[in-house]
């Protein structure tokens, strides 16, 4: 069990691995549908190199195909992130995710210990991605649904919500 306090959060049960120092970095929340024109994915591929390119840092659940191709080209271009992970750990990452952790790029952290992802978890984690971003980034977000609903509550915190 590990305990840590950043941002006036203190977290208590969590498990992570990776360089515990981004999380006093200052972070852009990233989250993509993977519901969108023909055209985004491009565009969102072409963010997420420059940002990487930057030395943007991010933070976000990667949990869907879309926002995992965000979190691979991030690091392959030299980008930091924060990936919060709605069930256990994962055993087993991406070379360039292992690469990312050689660097201090990466901290995956996840508060759960079960093998499957729930929509409990996974609204806890996007509430979470919320809390720790300074602005949020939103990939063709459906009308309706958790990433709208993350969306409304990080205006009302008065963080800069950016919707493509």
């Amino acid at each position: 069990m590990y305990i840590w306090a950043m941002k006036n959060l203190n977290l208590v049960g969590t498990t992570w691995i990776g360089n515990s120092s981004l999380l006093d970095e200052e972070l852009v929340g990233v989250f993509a549908s993977d519901r969108s024109d023909i055209l985004m994915p491009r565009r969102r591929d072409h963010w997420a190199a420059d940002a990487g390119l930057e030395g943007c840092k991010v933070v976000g659940s990667f949990r869907n195909l879309s926002e995992r191709n965000i979190l691979e080209i991030l690091l392959r271009y030299g980008g930091h992130a924060v990936w919060i992970v709605d069930r256990k750990l994962p055993t087993i990452y991406s070379s360039t995710c292992c690469q990312a952790f050689a660097e201090g790029r990466l901290l995956v952290v996840s508060c759960f210990w079960n093998d499957e992802s729930l929509f409990s978890t996974r609204q806890y984690c996007a509430d979470f991605v919320q809390r720790l971003a300074s602005r949020l980034i939103l990939w063709a977000p459906s009308s309706g649904g958790l990433m709208q609903r993350v969306a409304s509550c990080a205006y009302r915190n008065g963080k800069l919500v950016e919707v493509h």
